[in-house]
């Protein structure tokens, strides 16, 4: 159908995919937690952070922050009487988490 066309703007359409994008792969979260065997590269994990801004309580969630996020990577670091995993998380989705 031509006239679908003639209405669809692709650049708005672009313009907004290419921002959800960058937004999406530039918030990234660096944890270090306890080594287990149930975390893996490409799982969906919760990260729930405080919203410290100072008229918010610290038992309210970041609307934007938390929520979400893929496990990009893993570094798993044994030592004598400790392991650790340094993991790096991405942002999974900005809205309806």
């Amino acid at each position: 159908d031509s006239t679908l066309q003639e209405d669809t703007h692709y650049s708005e359409i672009s313009a907004k995919r290419v921002a959800t994008r960058h937004f999406l792969t530039s918030i990234i979260a660096r944890v270090q937690i306890y080594g287990r065997n149930d975390i893996f590269p490409g799982d969906v994990v919760t990260l729930n952070i405080p919203d410290m801004r100072a008229n918010k309580s610290m038992t309210e969630l970041h609307p934007r922050l938390s929520g979400k996020y893929i496990v990009e990577s893993i570094s798993h670091q044994m030592q004598e009487k400790a392991w650790k995993m340094d993991v790096i998380l991405l942002k999974d989705s900005l809205k309806g988490d």
